[in-house]
């Protein structure tokens, strides 16, 4: 008896394998063509309206770029704890290190003070975030509600759903500012804490009248936070929740001599300057393969100008993908994207996909700029005709193009643009140029960097495995 339940037991769980294997890796094969899509009626204005950013229409808002990383962390804490009625805080990864925990005890803060807040976050870094005893405080407390996309439990049942994460990263003060853009909320990203930081960006925008890019952003907010693929998280029960309290108050008191710049009686409208026109590039938000909706709103912003540079961390394409770069360099005079040299890079698959796909990236016509900075290019960016400036969550890459939910901004200032053209030009000379035929060209400050023979092999098996999976990466 014991042996046919063991063997039983056995089938069963090769058949969820199989079935776990077959969720995991066929679904996400299923890439929507860029010329057929279908989309949600929200999203039909975003990408009707997208060809129009640079029209010059008035927009009473104003906007600023933060590049440095604890600029970044500062502005998080210095709009939560100015925030009177509302704070939204979305983010793909939530780590509890100094800066991630700067950020509970500031929402705590607000939360005591009777703010409503609502977090979201994805259901991958929820796993191990959820048994944090700081964030289960700040989920327990009042005026705070917890909602986690798409969560594991879920994908365990569901795994033809597993493969598909929410990216987004942005925070919502008093339906008035906003931050958007690449950084998730732990040390890497925000912060200066140790030696290593990714180079990221984002957008930090305030809408005084509260009608313009704010209110497309909360309805895209809405949308989502509404949606049967996200789960409340409510804890029953805190371990020591009376001292992860204490601890987080405490946190909070120390916050101006953490970060001096805070004793600054800072504002977002002395910090920022006023813009012509804001529009937020949204795509799909169901955990299913999605429509290329971000991807045809940033090409067709492309389409027909002058100059484009990129910077995206990774450049893993398909083949319409590439048309798409082909379609940009035949309408443009030049198309320049900056990515991680492969010495350089923090994401290997990346890394080892770009050696094997670099003669096809420069067929379109591309330029491609190596960056050797010493840190890692995490930043997703666009500058088009040295007038509009794009910032976000998506990378050129096809799991931000077909499987998770991005957002990008695009903004119409030529003051934004050539700081950001300055910023570029600045990280180029850091960088190796790569022109469509095969020619290089060093910056003035590129140094070389070899590769050491172990990093070299294990590049290699990746590089030989990695097509058998590359339509997720």
């Amino acid at each position: 008896m014991g042996k046919k339940v063991y063997r039983w037991i056995m089938r069963i769980l090769r058949w969820y394998l199989i079935y776990v294997l077959i969720g995991i890796l066929v679904p996400p094969m299923i890439q929507q063509s860029f010329t057929k899509t279908s989309m949600a009626p929200y999203m039909q204005k975003s990408l009707e309206n997208s060809s129009t950013v640079v029209s010059g229409d008035s927009v009473p808002e104003r906007a600023a770029v933060l590049t440095d990383n604890e600029d970044a962390l500062v502005w998080r804490l210095r709009m939560i704890g100015n925030a009177k009625k509302s704070i939204v805080y979305t983010t793909f990864a939530w780590h509890d290190g100094r800066s991630g925990r700067q950020v509970m005890a500031a929402l705590h803060q607000a939360a005591q003070r009777g703010v409503d807040v609502k977090v979201l976050i994805d259901g991958f870094t929820a796993v191990a975030l959820t048994q944090n005893r700081y964030f289960r405080t700040l989920s327990r407390d009042d005026n705070v509600e917890v909602k986690i996309y798409n969560p594991v439990p879920v994908c365990l049942l569901l795994p033809f759903r597993t493969q598909y994460r929410m990216h987004d990263k942005y925070m919502i003060t008093d339906g008035q500012t906003y931050l958007l853009g690449g950084r998730n909320t732990y040390n890497l990203f925000l912060g200066s804490y140790g030696d290593h930081h990714n180079v990221d960006y984002e957008m930090l925008v305030d809408d005084p009248e509260k009608s313009g890019s704010v209110l497309e952003l909360e309805d895209y907010f809405k949308h989502i936070w509404s949606g049967p693929y996200c789960r409340r998280f409510s804890p029953h029960y805190v371990k020591s929740k009376r001292s992860a309290g204490e601890e987080l108050d405490s946190l909070c008191s120390s916050f101006a001599t953490l970060h001096p710049a805070l004793k600054k009686k800072l504002s977002v409208e002395s910090a920022t300057i006023p813009v012509s026109s804001v529009k937020l590039i949204s795509g799909q938000v169901q955990p299913s393969s999605k429509d290329p909706i971000v991807a045809q709103q940033l090409l067709s912003l492309c389409r027909g100008r002058s100059r484009v540079l990129l910077q995206t961390p990774y450049i893993i394409c398909n083949r319409e993908m590439y048309e798409g770069l082909k379609e940009d360099t035949g309408s443009a005079a030049k198309l320049e994207v900056m990515t991680n040299a492969v010495e350089n890079g923090a994401n290997p698959f990346g890394c080892t996909d770009y050696l094997s796909q670099k003669k096809k990236i420069l067929g379109t016509g591309t330029w491609v700029c190596e960056w050797l900075g010493g840190q890692s290019l995490h930043a997703k960016m666009l500058i088009i005709d040295d007038s509009t400036l794009v910032i976000g969550s998506w990378n050129m890459d096809m799991r931000s193009t077909y499987l998770d939910t991005e957002l990008m901004l695009a903004v119409d200032s030529k003051e934004l643009a050539s700081q950001m053209c300055r910023q570029y030009e600045n990280m180029r000379k850091s960088s190796r140029t790569v022109s469509p035929d095969g020619s290089y060209s060093d910056g003035t400050d590129y140094q070389a960097v070899t590769m050491s023979a172990p990093k070299k092999i294990y590049y290699g098996f990746i590089r030989v495995i990695s097509w058998l999976f590359r339509y997720m990466l």
